[in-house]
C-alpha cells in the first residue's frame, strides 16, 4: 500500500517523506486532469472518521487506478516512499 495511508495513523509529527509523496499527488492530480479516484469520497463524506473508512475501504481500486493511469516514474516513486520508514 501506498504511503498516503500512513497519514490516516494520525502520526505526529509529519515527516518530509509526506510532503514529497504529497507532491507526487498533486502531479497525478494534475497530470488526470484535476482528478484522483478519492475525491468522490471526500465529497460526500459526513465527517473525517467516515471519509478515513471510505478510504481504508477503497484503497486497493485507488492504488489500482494510479497504477494504470499514472507514468511509470511516479507509481515507482509513490511505491519506493511506502517502503521509507517502516
Amino acid at each position: 500500500m501506498f504511503a498516503s495511508m500512513r497519514k490516516f495513523e494520525m502520526r505526529c509529527p509529519a515527516y518530509p517523506i509526506d510532503d514529497i509523496e504529497s507532491l507526487l499527488y498533486l502531479i497525478c492530480f494534475c497530470y488526470d486532469e484535476f482528478y484522483l479516484p478519492w475525491l468522490q469520497d471526500y465529497m460526500s463524506q459526513q465527517n473525517m472518521q467516515h471519509f478515513i473508512q471510505l478510504r481504508l475501504k477503497n484503497a486497493e481500486r485507488h492504488m489500482h487506478y494510479i497504477n494504470s493511469h499514472m507514468p511509470l516514474q511516479i507509481t515507482k516513486a509513490l511505491k519506493y516512499i511506502s517502503h521509507l520508514n517502516d
